[in-house]
């Protein structure tokens, strides 16, 4: 299954921008996790990123991303564990979405926004009510 992430230099609903720059390198350290089948998707978002992921909530797994059209897309194998036969349909729906959680640095624009720093990491892929 494919799914679109964020888009790329634009701000989202938490006001972050996030560079295609930015998102180029952390595809490109987070692609290790990939091949080492070490990138999932949960069903929660993490209270505190650096934490590691609760294998109790992982519901699928991370096999490709990429930037397609200025999008941040991850390809996505759903694991029929944790209940995910309850979960997957309603992402193929639209009515749950798919989000990214990540850690780095955020610099305050004039307006509001915020810049996402060199500094940004992949941590997992999360179920949310709510698109970014």
């Amino acid at each position: 299954m494919k799914v679109k992430l964020h888009e790329v230099n634009k701000p989202n609903r938490n006001k972050r921008i996030y560079p295609e720059h930015v998102f180029r390198k952390a595809i490109e350290k987070y692609t290790k996790d990939i091949e080492e089948g070490k990138a999932f998707v949960c069903n929660y978002t993490p209270e505190n990123c650096t934490a590691k992921v609760d294998l109790n909530a992982v519901i699928g797994k991370v096999t490709h991303m990429e930037i397609e059209n200025h999008i941040l897309i991850a390809e996505i194998e759903k694991l029929n564990v944790n209940n995910s036969d309850e979960i997957w349909p309603l992402i193929e729906q639209g009515k749950l979405f798919v989000t990214i959680a990540g850690v780095g640095i955020l610099t305050e624009q004039i307006d509001g926004t915020y810049i996402v720093g060199d500094n940004y990491e992949f941590i997992v892929l999360t179920t949310t009510a709510i698109p970014s």
